[in-house]
């Protein structure tokens, strides 16, 4: 009898194997999850993480993490679980176009901060101004 794997564990490989599948890079789907690609790693390395990323992971990756997991916790060995994701491989690889979207949605958010980074510097100012008087 195989050694159990741990829910962790179980959630490290799945995801792994998930990214490995859908043919992209943890850089990739850091940047599609919004996230930067050390917090994505560290929380893939320690096998968990909070379910608002887990939900911005499922819909990136068009998938659900968790019931692969379920599934491992239930018994099933992970070499099914695996042969299933890896059937799974998607009928197109991610084009250009797609990562030019990702990329201008990115740079709409770049530009968002910036606004909020000005409008903050503008309050700040102000405030010193008026605590002059």
């Amino acid at each position: 009898m195989g050694k159990a794997i741990s829910t962790n564990e179980a959630f490290r490989r799945v995801l792994l194997a998930l990214i490995s599948v859908k043919g992209i890079t943890q850089r990739q789907l850091a940047f599609a999850i919004d996230t930067s690609p050390s917090n994505l790693n560290q929380r893939i390395n320690a096998g968990s993480m909070k379910p608002e990323m887990i939900l911005k992971i499922d819909k990136a990756l068009q998938t659900d993490i968790l019931a692969f997991v379920q599934r491992i916790e239930n018994g099933e060995k992970w070499k099914n679980v695996l042969m299933e994701i890896e059937s799974n491989v998607p009928s197109k690889p991610a084009t250009q176009k797609d990562y030019d979207e990702l990329i201008q949605d990115q740079q709409r958010k770049i530009a968002q901060l910036e606004d909020q980074v000005d409008t903050l510097i503008r309050t700040i100012d102000r405030l010193q101004r008026e605590s002059e008087l």
